[in-house]
């Protein structure tokens, strides 16, 4: 199976354990193994997005498993930032909330303007 990394937002889950299985879960569904699940606390925000990039950069992982798209509203526009972590990581970030291959996990161009606002969190990384 092919490696995938998931992140959380702690501020969406009652216990963050709990959202272990259900990623887990959600990749293998896609033939996937989660290998890490990166826990963003409000605290701390963008530390656990920006270790999440780098282990996917510098392990080459294509796919980043999320609960929902909520879970990346405190990084900006979660569409935006979705699209952008797409494009950094050269893969997909599957949502665990939608069922597989519902045509949503499509990659879709994002516009200049729309990365602006998130650029300042990613601007050491570049999709190789």
């Amino acid at each position: 199976m092919l490696p995938a990394l998931g992140y959380a937002n702690t501020q969406f889950a009652l216990e963050p354990a709990e959202l272990h299985l259900p990623l887990t879960r959600y990749a293998q569904l896609r033939g996937r193994r989660l290998c890490a699940v990166y826990l963003e606390e409000p605290s701390d925000l963008p530390d656990a997005f920006r270790r999440l990039i780098e282990h996917a950069d510098r392990l080459r992982i294509r796919m980043i498993v999320i609960p929902s798209l909520h879970h990346l509203a405190a990084l900006g526009d979660p569409s935006a930032v979705r699209r952008h972590l797409e494009y950094l990581i050269g893969g997909e970030v599957a949502v665990a909330d939608r069922p597989p291959n519902d045509g949503a996990d499509v990659l879709i161009p994002a516009s200049a303007s729309a990365l602006s606002s998130i650029s300042g969190l990613t601007n050491s990384w570049r999709r190789r």
